[in-house]
């Protein structure tokens, strides 16, 4: 998958990132956290991916996490015990 962002509830943000650091940035979604190091870390990565379990009962088509639109591209894949799917990042 190369570099990626991750952006998910608490433990699988930090978890997932967990096993490849240099690789892997994470962070929980805007409604836990506001750390803006990890935030910009996420999106500064090429590829953004969402995990839902433990936060989202869906992957929507559109989302916002803090003051980006996301869009949902491809179909979501079970990777790692997890329900992920890509998304992209709307310029602003």
């Amino acid at each position: 998958m190369g570099k990626i962002g991750i952006i998910a509830e608490y433990w699988n943000s930090y978890g997932t990132s967990f096993v490849n650091p240099n690789l892997i940035k994470a962070t929980p979604h805007d409604k836990i956290v506001s750390n803006s190091f990890l935030v910009d870390s996420v999106f500064s990565q090429p590829h953004i991916y969402l995990i839902k379990d433990g936060w989202l009962d869906f992957f929507p088509d559109t989302l916002n996490q803090f003051n980006h639109t996301l869009v949902k591209e491809g179909e979501m894949f079970f990777i790692g015990n997890c329900w992920v799917n890509e998304y992209k990042k709307i310029p602003q």
